[in-house]
């Protein structure tokens, strides 16, 4: 299966202007770290399950049901292997003590939700958010547990049992469910789900674009750390488990989507538990800020050097 490369570029354009439009919205206070709270609800807890619920209740049943256990095995190796590698390249950065077990977090946790969901969706069709679906059940369980760890600094993982059990994990467990049941949903219903999960990407840029525009650009770009942490996240990562998978998965879109998903930016969780646990904000920022903007040329890249034929 080719991907249309140009399509993909163009779609990554489209999200960096709407990332620019929320951007704007926050240095004119149109939006604010506040609005952006209740906006992250929104897409938590509807928009992105009802993105996940329909992906399994309306499109065809690509995957049988061994491949769908496939899948959520090799998610929870990949996610064993990302933990494995962070603990290789903070030193090899040199990076100060106190803040290794953050670049740890940025090589492990990626954006999945809020911009995995959108652009695998342009890519692949709607059929291709319950790929996504199955990562982010995993994804869930690693950052509340190993995540919290690497963050909260004493040692201690505070798991909290909300955290595990949220909108997101129970909509993603029941597409698993359906997905397997091979159901089907009234037209009405799943046209609502469709409406409802439309709503998700404008909203998703716009927030990430606001919490951008309080970030000082002269911190930003003066971590020379954090574009070798880019290089490794938006390129290599993803390529060498591109090789490390293709004698594995023959099915094109499925391989395509966890390229996708490992090749994301940093996950826009990190800054939110790096102020929960006092850790570095601005580094936690700074982060998000560099992989997403440089995402949306390397994704494209990916797309164009792996799967243009």
């Amino acid at each position: 299966m080719q991907v249309d490369v140009t399509g993909v570029f163009r779609q990554m354009i489209i999200l960096f202007l709407l990332m620019a439009v929320g951007y704007i919205a926050g240095k004119t206070n149109v939006m604010s770290l506040s609005s952006n709270k209740n906006l992250s609800k929104i897409i938590n807890c509807i928009t992105n399950p009802c993105n996940v619920l329909y992906s399994a209740l309306c499109n065809d049943h690509a995957l049988s049901n061994g491949e769908v256990f496939q899948l959520l095995g090799i998610a929870a190796a990949l996610y064993i292997g990302l933990i494995v590698l962070a603990q290789i390249v903070p030193p090899l950065l040199r990076v100060k003590q106190e803040q290794r077990n953050q670049y740890k977090f940025m090589m492990i946790f990626s954006n999945i939700g809020y911009m995995g969901i959108p652009v695998i969706s342009s890519i692949y069709g709607s059929s291709a958010v319950f790929y996504i679906a199955i990562f982010i059940m995993v994804f869930n369980v690693v950052l509340f547990t190993y995540g919290v760890y690497l963050l909260c600094g004493d040692g201690k993982v505070k798991i909290r049992i909300s955290d595990l059990v949220s909108p997101m994990m129970v909509c993603s467990f029941l597409s698993l469910i359906f997905y397997l049941m091979k159901a089907r949903a009234p037209v009405i219903l799943t046209d609502t789900l469709d409406t409802l999960g439309a709503v998700t990407t404008p909203c998703a840029m716009l927030i990430v674009g606001c919490a951008l525009s309080t970030i000082p650009l002269r911190d930003v770009f003066s971590n020379w750390r954090l574009y070798f942490v880019s290089l490794f996240k938006l390129l290599i990562i993803p390529i060498a488990g591109y090789f490390l998978l293709r004698p594995i998965i023959t099915n094109e879109t499925v391989l395509g989507v966890i390229v996708a998903i490992l090749g994301m930016p940093v996950a826009t969780n990190f800054t939110m538990l790096s102020a929960q646990y006092d850790r570095d904000q601005k580094l936690a920022a700074a982060a998000v800020f560099i992989t997403t903007l440089l995402s949306v040329g390397s994704i494209p890249l990916l797309m164009r050097l792996l799967f243009a034929g």
